[in-house]
């Protein structure tokens, strides 16, 4: 194989489990895929409903597939908001959104400083 395609074939999406006890569930986020943040950036733009949209994007079971879709957003928006801050804290990290040992909290989207 060549270098295209060993870059292709690359397994660069890994799952990082997450403890959210207000939801008394133990769940898996994962990074964004390179289309899935292009996506997401389109709602940065818009100042749409980023924390949600972040969340839908990142949340997956133990094998990395996504529980949600963009048409879950309304529910999830009813959920607690500090256990969905809790996901997208992690998930900000993992996709090098912000830097782990930031204590300033960056809005998704703004680069860490």
């Amino acid at each position: 194989m060549g270098l295209r395609e060993d870059i292709l074939a690359a397994q660069d999406v890994h799952v990082e489990p997450i403890d959210i006890p207000e939801w008394k569930v133990k769940a898996w986020i994962r990074p964004m895929t390179g289309s899935e943040r292009e996506q997401f950036d389109d709602v940065v733009g818009k100042k749409g409903r980023l924390k949600l949209k972040l969340a839908v994007l990142s949340l997956c079971d133990d094998k990395g597939a996504r529980l949600f879709s963009d048409k879950d957003i309304e529910a999830l928006g009813s959920k607690s908001s500090v256990a969905l801050e809790r996901v997208v804290d992690a998930a900000l990290k993992l996709n090098g959104m912000v830097s782990a040992g930031d204590n300033e909290k960056n809005s998704p989207g703004e680069p860490a400083a």
